[in-house]
């Protein structure tokens, strides 16, 4: 259940792009119990000003330990998405680093490449570690080389709803992935 909303990652050809960047709270790991949820997901944003990336780093530790005492895992997701993001793959590892060094019990990631996500693999020591991909079209290959690597899976986001036919694409990424049909 995701923990949090940002206006951080709308594109500027959003009907409404963000002015100022927004980063809000909406429930505590308690709550999250209540409604159900098995695992809490926060954003983790990269790349903003200090004031945006150490909120997210504050409410990393706060639900990690809040969480941890009844049983809640948290998955950070990982957002290298800021202005003053210059290299996307050393990006991604410090905000996995962050992730770490905050309690996250596992991370979502954009593709960083094959040498950066076996730097993070060996971070996180066996913690879970999924993949978004960067395309729907390379999401086949990159998920296959990942699983090989020791990533846990792959980790599919709202992209994936914003296309026609999100059910076909699913299907097609079930089929790369169980070897039905060739990668892309």
């Amino acid at each position: 259940m995701r923990a949090d909303w940002t206006s951080a990652l709308r594109s500027q050809d959003f009907v409404l792009p963000p002015e100022t960047i927004s980063h809000i709270s909406l429930l505590s790991p308690m709550e999250g119990l209540d409604l159900g949820a098995s695992a809490l997901v926060l954003y983790s944003l990269l790349g903003y000003d200090e004031q945006i990336e150490a909120g997210c780093l504050k409410n990393t530790v706060q639900l990690a330990l809040q969480g941890g005492q009844i049983g809640l895992p948290l998955i950070v997701d990982v957002q290298p998405s800021g202005p003053r993001v210059v290299l996307h793959s050393k990006a991604i590892e410090l905000g996995v680093s962050y992730a770490l060094e905050g309690g996250a019990d596992g991370v979502a990631i954009p593709w960083p490449g094959r040498a950066s996500l076996e730097s993070i693999l060996k971070m996180m020591a066996g913690l879970p570690v999924w993949i978004k991909p960067t395309s729907i079209e390379g999401a086949g290959s990159e998920l296959l080389e990942a699983l090989d690597l020791g990533a846990a899976g792959q980790w599919l986001d709202e992209r994936l709803f914003a296309l026609n036919d999100p059910a076909a694409i699913l299907m097609m990424l079930r089929a790369q992935v169980h070897h039905l049909i060739p990668a892309v």
